[in-house]
C-alpha cells in the first residue's frame, strides 16, 4: 500500500495509527477537539493527494473519488466546533 501511495511505510503506518486513535478518542469523548483536528489534517492530506497527485475527481465511476474524505473532513470540523456532546464519557466523569 505504501509503495502505491509513494510514501515510506513508516509514514503510512503512523497515519493509520493516528487516524484510528483519533477516531476512538472522538467516539469516547476524550480529547475531542485534538482528535478532530488530527482527523481534519489527515483528511486534508488525503484530499490533496487524490486531487493533485493522483488526479482523482470528486466522484469517480471507475475508482474511489475524494467525496468520502470530504464528508469525514466536514464531520471532524463539525465535532471540533460543537464539542463531544452530552452523552460523551467525559460528561459522566465531571
Amino acid at each position: 500500500m505504501a509503495a502505491g501511495m509513494g510514501a515510506p511505510k513508516l509514514v503510512i503506518l503512523t497515519l493509520g495509527v493516528a487516524e484510528m486513535v483519533s477516531s476512538v478518542l472522538m467516539l469516547c469523548g476524550f480529547a475531542t477537539n485534538i482528535a478532530a483536528i488530527v482527523i481534519s489534517i489527515i483528511m486534508l492530506g488525503a484530499i490533496f493527494m487524490k486531487m493533485f497527485k493522483w488526479n482523482t475527481g470528486f466522484k469517480e465511476s471507475d475508482k474511489v473519488g475524494w467525496e468520502f474524505d470530504f464528508i469525514l473532513l466536514l464531520v471532524a470540523v463539525a465535532i471540533f466546533l460543537t464539542g463531544p456532546g452530552v452523552i460523551a464519557f467525559q460528561s459522566y466523569m465531571l
